[in-house]
């Protein structure tokens, strides 16, 4: 980690002096500026690149809370600690509305002195890791090897990709999210860790990501841990390989778990042959016999629960089922819409009843002639902002789909497809954009609130906010402030 710069303001040297020694002591600080003045101390804020700022509230000239207020008018990024005499209330609410990192009175205590420091450097060291996993996406999406090399946090990685039915993200428990060591990325319908282990480190610190691939929660869950990756451009292809064969391994209701010493123990799974079953399907359309081709379907996902399908041949089956509807004209409108329509109830089930359940539905209502789907487009748009009314006014919550699945009684693949028609975007989709541009808001209003209070209004944990909003708007919640100060 690059060392933290820090600017002292403080008229009294001896004072001074200690403040400096005492900072110095922990790791990553470094003293760049003292400063015996308001004046002073604003101009090396202005010139340098500290990120760290340690002041006393009475000084001659401009004071404490002076500097800070003209400080917070460019600057919303650096860390801001008072260190004062004054115990007066009215200094601390003023200087708690500006969001400085602490108050601490004088004498100092060197214990609760380093236990600021200590925030301030897990505070640093969190955006950098932040930074880094979304060039590491980016690199990732862009399949550009070389940023992905320059970006890796090592020279040896541990690589673990995991696919799990539902949203992926919802499901990382926050002690994990708060790993300093552990980078998560998303990557399509998966999330990919990293990690860089230590020389000489034990096996518990070895089995870290072992360990959180055990702890995930979804009914569908695949993933492949692979303990010795050389860090390289080639990792690009390597990661694509794993992602394919995760996706080979998921078994809808079940945990599929592997873990490899290198990558080149993956060995190819095995082709399926193909079903008797989908076969007949394709008779089915052939001879125009509806009810035996819902009969038939019924069937196919009996036989593969029997012999425990993965979704990657399950979903390859169905797009060619899909296509041969629409060729005999029992679906209407594009392939890629019945695709999509495919991919969210497999994603977001998780049994081979549920996913059927789903499919049949929809296959259900759609092949029936001059049938619009069961609900026509006033139920669907009534459904849609009923929906929409109830994430305007509870924002602080987070309503996921299976929950708003129950509540409004129709099936999450459907609240999907509602979503996709009337907002364009998928259901999770909305809720973000929704979340996000309550967030701006808030932040448009008042340049000085503080970056928890505005997660907390939308139900978000702080870090994954700032990871959500930075994604979306192309820069972290602090620099969206600045440009309404």
């Amino acid at each position: 980690m690059e060392k933290i710069k820090v600017i002292i303001a403080e008229d009294e040297p001896p004072i001074a002096r200690f403040i400096k020694m005492l900072t110095e002591q922990e790791e990553d600080f470094l003293v760049t500026a003292i400063c015996e003045n308001g004046e002073d101390a604003l101009k090396e804020v202005e010139r340098s690149s500290a990120r760290l700022l340690i002041t006393d509230i009475r000084m001659l000239g401009m004071d404490g809370l002076e500097l800070i207020r003209r400080i917070r008018q460019k600057n919303q990024e650096i860390r801001i600690l008072i260190i004062s005499g004054y115990k007066m209330f009215e200094y601390a609410r003023e200087a708690i509305r500006f969001g400085i990192e602490d108050y601490i009175t004088k004498p100092i205590e060197p214990e609760e002195f380093a236990g600021v420091l200590c925030r301030v450097r897990r505070h640093y060291a969190r955006e950098e890791r932040l930074e880094r996993q979304l060039r590491l996406e980016k690199a990732l999406k862009n399949k550009d090897g070389e940023a992905w090399a320059e970006n890796v946090p090592g020279e040896l990685l541990e690589v673990m990709n995991i696919y799990q039915s539902g949203d992926a993200n919802e499901n990382i428990p926050f002690h994990v999210r708060m790993m300093e060591d552990v980078y998560i990325l998303n990557y399509k319908d998966s999330l990919l860790y990293l990690r860089c282990p230590e020389a000489g480190e034990n096996g518990k610190a070895a089995g870290k990501l072992r360990k959180i691939m055990e702890l995930q929660s979804g009914r569908t869950v695949a993933g492949v841990l692979i303990r010795k990756v050389r860090a390289r451009e080639e990792n690009i292809w390597q990661i694509r390989e794993l992602y394919r064969h995760v996706r080979k391994l998921a078994v809808p209701g079940q945990k599929v778990i592997q873990d490899y010493e290198d990558i080149t123990m993956i060995k190819p799974l095995k082709r399926m042959a193909g079903d008797e079953r989908l076969k007949r399907l394709k008779i089915d359309m052939e001879a125009g016999n509806r009810k035996q081709f819902m009969e038939d379907f019924w069937k196919l996902f009996d036989a593969w629960e029997k012999k425990k399908e993965t979704v990657y041949q399950m979903k390859a089956a169905l797009y060619e089922m899909a296509e041969g509807l629409g060729r005999v004209g029992w679906l209407q409108g594009e392939s890629i819409a019945w695709k999509e329509y495919i991919d969210d109830s497999i994603h977001y089930s998780d049994s081979y009843k549920e996913i059927r359940e789903n499919l049949a539905v929809f296959l259900d209502e759609s092949i029936k002639e001059g049938n619009d789907g069961g609900r026509n487009g006033k139920e669907a748009r009534i459904l849609f902002e009923e929906i929409c009314e109830l994430i305007e006014k509870r924002m602080d919550r987070n309503y996921s789909l299976a929950e708003i699945s129950t509540s409004f009684g129709v099936s999450q693949p459907y609240i999907r497809k509602v979503f996709k028609t009337f907002a364009g975007v998928t259901y999770n989709e909305y809720v973000l954009k929704e979340k996000i541009e309550m967030a701006k808001k808030l932040m448009e209003l008042n340049p000085y609130i503080m970056i928890k209070d505005v997660a907390d209004a939308i139900g978000y944990e702080q870090l994954y906010f700032s990871t959500v909003f930075s994604k979306r708007e192309g820069m972290s919640p602090s620099k969206y402030k600045l440009t309404y100060l």
